[in-house]
């Protein structure tokens, strides 16, 4: 009688083991569709998030795309449409150029022949990674790994990477359908509300009092020469206007303006810097950033000066 209860109680072991092995297999397969779905028709759909810029510049090849690269200067300040409708914007708030340059490595791999269009910030060559849910999707690919590593982070990894960062993904995803306070333009997010004079002008204040430097960074400046140089591809290096209280009080101004010089040696470099483009400040959104309104009359303004250096 004790054999058989033994025996009963292993088989019902058994089953509960295969029953569990089973359950979590199918949990497994759930969580994998699902991640998939998100990324196909939720991460990827959204065409303003770095998420999607990540995947479209490491996965897709628009043979006749001119990509425009840079932080959030570029996707506030670079309106496609305007400088040529075959411009995609791969501006991504939040970042440096450890991020642009690691897209432009990308972006020279493709077999292309279209120019490169990179907003310079005069801040100099630093590193930021920005949002870290930008890169959870292709936490695999080993350039994204290094990227992260290289600014001391770990990305989430396995089929649950997403746990707990979905609602960072679908706030992409409704901003580009419903937001009433941004104009999306081919990659590119525009403000479209203009700040108050009084809102404007305390911003102004604070810039006053502030610090500003190019920071001098010799090995990214190094590997972005190395970069274009490598390349026969058309590169323009184009600095997006600041407002005039920006330069009040940068220190070593002089310093940005030697390393464009070096960067425009290069044949087929072009370095057009509008840093100091006179604007009203009413197309702000604050001191270093444009509005739409900004963002259009620089937009047109490089998009002459590209037709007459012959570079559509």
């Amino acid at each position: 009688m004790l054999m058989k209860e033994q025996n009963l109680f292993i088989s019902n072991f058994k089953k509960f083991g295969l029953l569990l092995v089973c359950s979590a297999g199918i949990l497994m397969l759930f969580v994998i569709l699902l991640n998939t779905i998100v990324e196909n028709q939720i991460i990827f759909k959204s065409e303003i998030s770095g998420a999607a810029k990540i995947n479209r510049i490491l996965n897709e090849n628009h043979k006749e795309e001119i990509p425009i690269l840079g932080s959030s200067r570029a996707n506030g300040s670079f309106v496609p449409s305007i400088i040529n409708e075959n411009c995609y914007n791969y501006g991504i708030n939040g970042t440096h150029s450890n991020v642009w340059i690691f897209f432009l490595r990308q972006e020279l791999k493709k077999d292309k022949t279209t120019p490169i269009i990179i907003n310079m910030d005069l801040e100099g060559l630093q590193s930021s990674l920005g949002d870290i849910n930008n890169y959870i999707p292709h936490s695999a690919n080993k350039g994204i790994k290094k990227l992260v590593a290289e600014n001391k982070q770990n990305l989430p990894s396995g089929v649950f990477k997403y746990f707990g960062t979905f609602e960072s993904y679908y706030k992409f995803f409704l901003n580009e359908r419903i937001s009433f306070t941004k104009k999306v333009d081919q990659g590119g997010t525009f403000e479209i509300e203009r700040l108050s004079k009084e809102k404007f002008d305390k911003l102004v204040n604070q810039r006053l009092k502030a610090e500003t430097a190019f920071l001098v960074n010799n090995l990214a400046f190094k590997e972005l020469d190395s970069l274009i140089q490598a390349t026969d591809r058309i590169v323009i290096l184009a600095v997006a206007p600041y407002h005039k209280s920006y330069f009040n009080n940068f220190v070593n101004y002089e310093s940005a303006e030697r390393y464009l010089d070096v960067l425009n040696k290069s044949t087929n470099c072009h370095v057009l810097n509008y840093g100091r483009m006179v604007l009203n400040d009413s197309m702000f959104s604050n001191t270093s950033h444009l509005n739409y309104s900004g963002a259009l009359a620089f937009s047109k303004k490089l998009k002459s000066d590209l037709d007459e250096l012959g570079i559509q």
